[in-house]
């Protein structure tokens, strides 16, 4: 696995040698920036770039070696990449001079929302830190590729300790399993936890774990991880969708909105992406009309749709 931060644009020149996959480069950066901008065009940008590049996307590695660090480099393979690099950083909330911060995944979706450590762990904000956080990382579950989780993203880690540089993995470590049960917990490391060790999440239907673990088993049945990425699809403002065709027939679709606001979004589909549609996460079908799929969705939110009826690959990687 090549594990650099390497410009979107050299990502097949990467491939071309002798890995097996690379770390994306071409999502997270610009994700984060959408998020805490409600601006997807980067990622809309980058992600066609890579599309007519011919990017094997199943070669990526997404959210590898658990690292809590945001690196913005990858935006600067954009026209105006420096005036985004240093947008992202100053809506980030970090030095002006640097390229990035450490920070979890849940600490730019508490920052996206304007809250503090103490707000983003109260229940009454607990739906939107988790639909924030899910969207982000929809773009680890929601492509093709190698798909990492941390136990900063699963149980949503809010800070790092002082001092821990680019955030190593084990950068403000988490219990997974513990006594510290309760939603707004403490860790070990006294890192508040917006949603809890998995001991308190997995008891309930409901809990972010469970979300997670709906989607990544939908992932795993179809075979997502050995897909092919196939259209980039923009929409309404903070809008993107992609569409990928999975091994055993069929098509992942997901849609996301950075937006502050509801939004309607059209995803056209080929011609062969026949059969029904269901939402991943609850199961509930998805109306067609003729080759287009129409999503609603609401602020700061992701959908994964499985289109068609694909054979499962219970065996295949997550």
């Amino acid at each position: 696995v090549q594990d650099d931060i390497l410009p979107p644009s050299l990502t097949r020149t990467v491939l071309a040698t002798a890995v097996d996959f690379s770390r994306d480069s071409i999502t997270p950066a610009a994700a984060d920036y959408a998020l805490l901008s409600g601006d997807a065009a980067p990622l809309t940008a980058l992600l066609k770039a890579s599309l007519a590049a011919g990017v094997d996307h199943s070669r990526l590695a997404r959210g590898l070696r658990d690292r809590q660090y945001v690196d913005w480099r990858p935006l600067l393979d954009l026209p105006d990449g420096k005036a985004l690099v240093r947008r992202a950083q100053q809506l980030a909330k970090g030095s002006p001079e640097a390229f990035g911060l450490p920070a979890t995944q849940a600490e730019l979706a508490a920052r996206a929302l304007g809250l503090d450590h103490t707000r983003a762990t109260r229940p009454e904000n607990a739906a939107a830190m988790e639909s924030a956080c899910m969207l982000l990382l929809g773009w680890r579950m929601g492509l093709p590729g190698l798909t990492f989780l941390s136990p900063q993203d699963i149980t949503g880690a809010l800070g790092l300790p002082q001092g821990s540089g680019k955030g190593a993995s084990e950068a403000g470590g988490v219990a997974l399993w513990g006594a510290a049960g309760q939603l707004g917990g403490l860790a070990g490391s006294q890192t508040p936890l917006a949603f809890g060790p998995l001991e308190a999440q997995w008891s309930r239907e409901s809990s972010f774990a469970r979300q997670i673990a709906r989607i990544l088993q939908g992932r795993k049945t179809a075979g997502l991880a050995g897909g092919r990425l196939v259209q980039v699809t923009g929409g309404a403002s903070g809008c993107v969708a992609t569409l990928s065709a999975l091994p055993g027939g069929g098509y992942w679709l997901l849609a996301a909105n950075f937006s502050d606001k509801k939004q309607h979004i059209v995803c056209p589909l080929p011609a062969d992406a026949q059969g029904p549609a269901r939402d991943v996460q609850s199961g509930q079908s998805i109306s067609k009309a003729g080759r287009a799929v129409e999503i609603d969705l609401e602020a700061r939110q992701a959908r994964h749709v499985l289109l068609g009826e694909p054979k499962t690959h219970e065996g295949a990687m997550p």
